[in-house]
């Protein structure tokens, strides 16, 4: 493998590291996270269930910072623009910080208030637990495919254990919230709109 290789998936591990730690933080129940995505994103954290999860929108806000969060704290992002992943994410924490400043709204707060806090509690967790983002991205360079969320779960000490009652048998993958508009389940395929 050639070091430009190496190092974009290095870049990609720190990234996936900060959010897996933080996610698990949270108690979101993680299927898995991997760096070896055939997607432009470069890597992907996939959840189960998610109507049994913490998925509070201050929740998700926290994740979706902790990526980018992770990239800094490493220096591993040198460059004067923002990889793709980050700006996915900072624009997902530009939404959910609008419809979060909607719904509790409180007087002489801005939505740049709400996506502030998020941040800020984000890189709180992220410094807390470097050693543990340090762990993840050492586990997600040396796996050949991914890491399931009982291997992240193992190398982030302060994580909930969730136990099989957290999440029910008949539990489908969850799709991410940016499919969520999608009205179609996996297996199937989607209905066309008429035109």
């Amino acid at each position: 493998m050639n070091a430009e290789r190496l190092a974009e998936l290095e870049t990609y591990a720190v990234h996936e590291a900060g959010h897996a730690v933080v996610a698990a933080l949270a108690g979101f129940p993680i299927s898995y996270v991997t760096i070896r995505a055939k997607w432009p994103a470069g890597g992907k954290i996939q959840y189960r269930n998610r109507r049994s999860a913490p998925y509070t929108r201050p929740n998700l806000m926290r994740v979706a910072c902790a990526g980018a969060i992770a990239e800094d704290l490493a220096a591993i992002n040198h460059r004067a623009d923002v990889m793709d992943g980050a700006l996915t994410d900072l624009q997902h924490l530009r939404d959910m910080a609008r419809k979060e400043w909607h719904q509790g709204h409180q007087p002489g707060h801005t939505v740049v208030d709400v996506a502030r806090d998020a941040w800020a509690q984000a890189f709180d967790l992220v410094m807390g637990n470097a050693g543990a983002v340090a762990a993840v991205t050492q586990a997600l360079l040396a796996s050949p495919r991914a890491l399931t969320g009982a291997q992240i779960r193992d190398l982030v000490p302060n994580a909930p254990d969730l136990t099989p009652d957290a999440v029910p048998d008949d539990a489908r993958d969850f799709w991410p919230i940016s499919y969520s508009r999608l009205r179609w389940t996996p297996g199937r395929p989607p209905k066309r709109r008429p035109a």
